[in-house]
Parts: structure tokens; sequence; C-alpha cells
């Protein structure tokens, strides 16, 4: 996000180069996606690049010790 606000600052987000740059930093930021307003924008500047999302196989049943010993270590969100 600093460089979005880098690009606002210098008030390069008015040219099609800040656009691109500004759009491409959001949308790696964004494990989620992008919102609806966004991807409408996206469809109106041509060449929007894709963004390629793998898709991840988890085993049916997570192995019980392994997934308490994961959210004691690294569960703490701090």
């Amino acid at each position: 996000w600093k460089n979005v606000v880098t690009i606002q600052d210098c008030e390069e987000h008015f040219k099609d180069s800040g656009w691109s740059q500004i759009r491409d930093n959001t949308r790696g930021a964004q494990a989620g996606g992008v919102n609806e307003k966004m991807k409408s924008l996206a469809l109106r500047v041509p060449n929007t690049p894709g963004v390629f999302r793998p898709t991840v196989n988890l085993p049916d049943i997570l192995n019980p010790y392994w997934l308490s010993g994961f959210t004691a270590g690294d569960g703490s969100f701090m």
C-alpha cells in the first residue's frame, strides 16, 4: 500500500501507467480477490493482466495433532 500512496502523492494516478501500477499493487495485496467496483473499473481499462491463483487441494481429514500443534505455534496472531 505504500507504493499506492507514493503514486498518489506524485499525482501519477491520473496517468495510465500510474493507474496500472495501483491496479496491480492492490490486486496482489488482496488474497480474496477484488470487489465488484474494482472489477468493473478493470473491465474499462484495456490490457488488464490476469492473476494466477493456484488451486490448493487439502486432504479430506486433517490430522488433529498437526492442527492443534500448528495453532499452538502460529495461532497467536500477535
